[in-house]
Protein backbone atom coordinates (compact mmCIF):
# COMPACT_ATOMS: atom_id res chain seq x y z
CA UNK A 1 0.00 0.00 0.00
CA UNK A 2 1.21 3.53 -1.14
CA UNK A 3 -0.90 5.24 0.95
CA UNK A 4 -0.76 9.41 0.78
CA UNK A 5 -3.14 12.18 1.45
CA UNK A 6 -4.48 14.25 -1.27
CA UNK A 7 -6.91 16.87 -2.82
CA UNK A 8 -9.60 15.81 -4.64
CA UNK A 9 -10.11 18.54 -6.90
CA UNK A 10 -12.22 17.44 -10.24
CA UNK A 11 -13.60 14.17 -10.98
CA UNK A 12 -13.94 13.52 -15.44
CA UNK A 13 -16.57 10.43 -15.40
CA UNK A 14 -15.92 10.30 -19.17
CA UNK A 15 -12.74 9.52 -18.95
CA UNK A 16 -12.66 7.35 -15.53
CA UNK A 17 -9.76 10.13 -14.50
CA UNK A 18 -10.04 12.11 -11.24
CA UNK A 19 -7.93 15.35 -10.82
CA UNK A 20 -5.67 15.13 -7.48
CA UNK A 21 -2.82 17.33 -5.90
CA UNK A 22 -0.50 15.24 -3.80
CA UNK A 23 0.92 16.87 -0.41
CA UNK A 24 4.12 15.97 -1.67
CA UNK A 25 4.30 18.04 -4.54
CA UNK A 26 1.62 21.14 -3.50
CA UNK A 27 0.34 22.92 -6.72
CA UNK A 28 1.26 20.19 -9.34
CA UNK A 29 -2.12 18.46 -10.37
CA UNK A 30 -2.09 15.00 -11.45
CA UNK A 31 -4.99 13.32 -13.79
CA UNK A 32 -5.39 9.56 -12.41
CA UNK A 33 -7.43 6.71 -13.75
CA UNK A 34 -9.51 5.25 -11.43
CA UNK A 35 -12.15 2.36 -11.45
CA UNK A 36 -15.99 3.49 -11.91
CA UNK A 37 -16.66 3.13 -7.53
CA UNK A 38 -13.76 5.51 -7.19
CA UNK A 39 -15.39 7.89 -9.61
CA UNK A 40 -18.82 7.61 -7.70
CA UNK A 41 -16.89 7.79 -4.29
CA UNK A 42 -15.02 10.86 -5.40
CA UNK A 43 -18.38 12.49 -6.62
CA UNK A 44 -20.20 11.88 -3.77
CA UNK A 45 -17.29 13.83 -2.16
CA UNK A 46 -17.11 16.59 -3.92
CA UNK A 47 -20.88 17.01 -4.23
CA UNK A 48 -21.46 16.68 -0.09
CA UNK A 49 -18.65 19.63 0.78
CA UNK A 50 -19.03 23.37 0.16
CA UNK A 51 -15.51 23.90 -0.60
CA UNK A 52 -13.19 22.76 -2.82
CA UNK A 53 -10.90 20.83 -3.06
CA UNK A 54 -11.49 18.12 -0.82
CA UNK A 55 -9.38 16.43 1.81
CA UNK A 56 -9.24 12.53 1.68
CA UNK A 57 -6.48 9.25 2.14
CA UNK A 58 -5.50 7.52 -1.23
CA UNK A 59 -3.64 4.64 -2.04
CA UNK A 60 -1.68 4.82 -5.59
CA UNK A 61 -0.99 1.49 -5.64
CA UNK A 62 -4.78 -0.17 -5.50
CA UNK A 63 -5.88 3.86 -6.81
CA UNK A 64 -8.42 3.67 -4.07
CA UNK A 65 -9.51 5.66 -1.35
CA UNK A 66 -8.66 5.04 2.07
CA UNK A 67 -11.46 4.54 5.02
CA UNK A 68 -10.31 4.57 8.80
CA UNK A 69 -11.90 1.36 9.91
CA UNK A 70 -13.29 2.59 13.51
CA UNK A 71 -16.51 2.52 12.26
CA UNK A 72 -17.30 -0.63 10.07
Amino acid sequence: MNATEIYLHRVNAATSEIEIEDFDFLNVRKRVKVPKDVISEAEVALSNNDKNPVIMMFDKENKQFIHDQLYD
